[in-house]
């Protein structure tokens, strides 16, 4: 074995990434209580997929002998599943009988069965590993891949490049008037480097008197792109960009050669609703690129699934549908508000006051004319299964709150002609399962970035209103 150690794996682990189990060279043990979790999961909307794949992991070992005993994991290591009872009695410490709390004494009686090897604790709950701390227990969280860095360090896509004096009027006036300048000018009038910059990443170009040109970095072919100031906001004049960040983010959104986009940022920074404005922008109706628009969201807020629910899909996901259809209204310059499905429909009356109720329970009309005609769909995250998808402008709103798994399982859904969009809030994770590090759409960050189809953007700033403004840096 290339370590004695033997890890006991949380829950959390194995629906991050159901594949650590080969990942892991060493000893595994999984206590029972984990089995009977995954198998409390495995009919959830949200991670019940990466529940049964893991699930399935462990059933091919047991195929191969006794987990009681330890089944071999290839490189000398063996995978035992523990399902003796915890004495909690028998414990001179004051934990709660829980499902976490068991992990941790199993890992406890591990490590006192087991001296001549290093028991491990391998969990993503920051309490879980505080608790196996204090009895004496090492733990670690559980990384799907080395290097993902926390939120503040993930690469934000943004570059600034200080410009000299003497060549930098002339620069600017290139850049708005040709659209783009060489690179090599670029690197002759500041200390930025090909070296220092990534493909596509977006680019401050400061002149010493502190004006700004904004422009993305086409390494392939040697490029500064300009990109278009944004505007101040005008009453009634639709949906644009209308600060820095949202500029980039709408420029690589538009951009044809880039087929994975991903916008980070604090709530009202307008993620969704650039990309909305930018899919709508290119879909059919406008002699766009693509055929529809799909976006997926998770229903991480519900306590059970939307299957178990009465009412019609419409009915049970509109909680989650109405963010994004008040967006697309604003986008289709159709501000009024939708209007829940009416759960009263089909019930016995006359015909005008049945047509009436159906008339008042439609949501706004454009919108309904682009769902009907198929050009815009609003699904929840497990609908996204099966073939390819083509000329797709596919949107996976909220993704920080999917595992990496499942991102990838959603990314290698797109066919040819199609894009993909994530867009998410990395300090705002609901599911449990994850952290800042774990989840799917830090993942994509990283893994991605210098790619030459891939553009990212960080936003910042909160264009909600000047409340929401002051709310985000305060409290």
């Amino acid at each position: 074995m290339p370590d004695e150690k033997v890890f006991v794996l949380d829950t959390n682990v194995l629906i991050q990434d159901p594949s650590a189990l080969e990942k892991l060279e060493n000893d595994i043990m999984i206590p029972v209580s984990v089995i009977q979790e995954l198998d409390k999961l495995k009919n959830d909307d949200i991670i019940g997929l990466s529940a049964r794949s893991a699930s399935r992991q462990i059933e091919a070992y047991r195929a191969t002998g006794f987990l009681k005993d330890g089944v071999s994991k290839g490189n000398d290591a063996s995978l035992f599943v523990d399902s003796r009872k915890i004495d909690f009695g028998s414990f001179a410490f004051d934990l709660e009988d829980t499902h976490d709390n068991r992990i941790v004494l199993a890992a406890l009686r591990w490590q006192s069965e087991h001296p001549g090897k290093r028991v491990v604790l391998k969990s993503n709950d920051l309490n879980v590993r505080i608790i196996a701390s204090s009895i004496g227990v090492p733990a670690e969280e559980y990384q799907y891949e080395r290097g993902i860095p926390v939120s503040d360090k993930l690469y934000s896509g943004t570059a600034k490049i200080e410009l000299t004096e003497e060549s930098s009027f002339d620069i600017f006036t290139e850049l708005y008037q040709e659209g783009s300048v060489p690179d090599t000018v670029i690197f002759s009038a500041s200390s930025a480097t090909p070296e220092s910059l990534l493909p596509n990443q977006c680019c401050y170009l400061m002149r010493p008197d502190r004006s700004v040109a904004l422009a993305i970095y086409q390494k392939a072919s040697g490029l500064f792109v300009a990109v278009d100031k944004p505007r101040e906001r005008r009453a009634g004049a639709g949906i644009y960009p209308i600060n820095n960040e949202q500029a980039f983010a709408y420029a690589l959104l538009s951009d044809q050669s880039k087929s994975l986009v991903t916008l980070r940022g604090k709530t009202g920074s307008g993620k969704t609703l650039m990309a909305l404005a930018a899919a709508y922008a290119q879909t059919d109706p406008h002699g766009g690129l693509y055929e529809q628009i799909l976006v997926f969201r998770p229903n991480i807020e519900l306590g059970q699934p939307l299957g178990h629910l009465p009412g019609t899909l419409d009915e049970k996901f509109w909680p989650w549908m109405q963010p994004i259809i008040d967006n697309f209204n604003l986008v289709i310059k159709r501000p009024q508000q939708a209007v829940a499905p009416d759960k009263g429909r089909g019930r016995r009356g006359g015909k005008k006051e049945q047509e009436r109720i159906e008339e008042k329970s439609k949501p706004c009309t454009r919108f309904d004319d682009f769902r009907e005609h198929g050009f815009i769909e609003i699904s929840p995250i497990n609908f996204m299964r099966g073939g390819t998808l083509h000329r797709r402008l596919i949107i996976v709103d909220e993704a920080q709150n999917l595992t990496p798994h499942q991102i990838k399982s959603m990314i290698t859904r797109a066919g040819t002609g199609s894009k993909v969009v994530l867009t998410g809030d990395t300090e705002q994770i609901d599911n449990r399962f994850l952290n800042a590090t774990s989840n799917g759409l830090s993942y994509v960050i990283e893994k991605f970035k210098g790619q030459e189809m891939f553009g990212h953007i960080t936003l910042e700033k909160t264009e909600r209103s000047p409340l929401a403004e002051l709310a985000a840096q305060l409290l």
